[in-house]
């Protein structure tokens, strides 16, 4: 896993809950972390797993609200840092709707090896969206924090309704996304 993924957690990490919380994630010996992560550097998955897990013991957050509040923080950390790939978009289903076809084969080209998370779409009108997602990973809470930092920065009223689907491994979900009237 890419290793801008793990710092931008252990930034998040810093930012809501303080150094010492951080302290704690970055010494955790228990799971094999390493004592630090650089943004290029390629990382087993279960370290991130690890440091959520710790971190949902620590402060008494279930695991998949700070999967989705991570999700919320690096969709804010992608319009900063990556604005080229939102700048001409005036429509979060929009944005949504490309993370395959255009997001994620950006984002290919500049890490071949990267392992990305997969979803199928369909637009069945202009105010609804369906989103498959699946991954060998768990993070479909990363996904939903996603789809929900997309729409809160456009300001839009847009139901999520998420389905979480049994698999042997990693996670898979169907969001399905209605615009209503504001």
């Amino acid at each position: 896993m890419k290793g801008i993924i793990f710092t931008e957690f252990l930034e998040m990490v810093e930012e809501r809950f303080g150094i010492e919380i951080l302290d704690e994630l970055t010494t955790h010996k228990g799971k094999g972390c390493p004592m630090s992560f650089t943004s290029v550097g390629n990382y087993p998955h279960q370290d991130l797993v690890g440091m959520v897990t710790v971190l949902s013991k620590r402060t008494g957050i279930d695991l998949n609200d700070l999967l989705t509040t991570f999700g919320r923080h690096l969709y804010s950390m992608f319009q900063k840092k990556f604005p080229h790939f939102l700048e001409h978009h005036t429509d979060p289903l929009d944005i949504l709707e490309g993370i395959e076809t255009v997001i994620h084969t950006e984002v290919r080209k500049l890490y071949p090896e990267a392992r990305l998370p997969h979803f199928e779409c369909e637009r069945p009108d202009k105010d609804t969206l369906i989103m498959s997602y699946s991954s060998n990973r768990p993070f479909a809470g990363v996904a939903d924090g996603l789809i929900h930092g997309c729409i809160e920065s456009f300001g839009e009223t847009v139901a999520v309704d998420r389905q979480d689907h049994e698999v042997e491994s990693g996670s898979a979900s169907t969001f399905t996304l209605k615009r209503t009237a504001s």
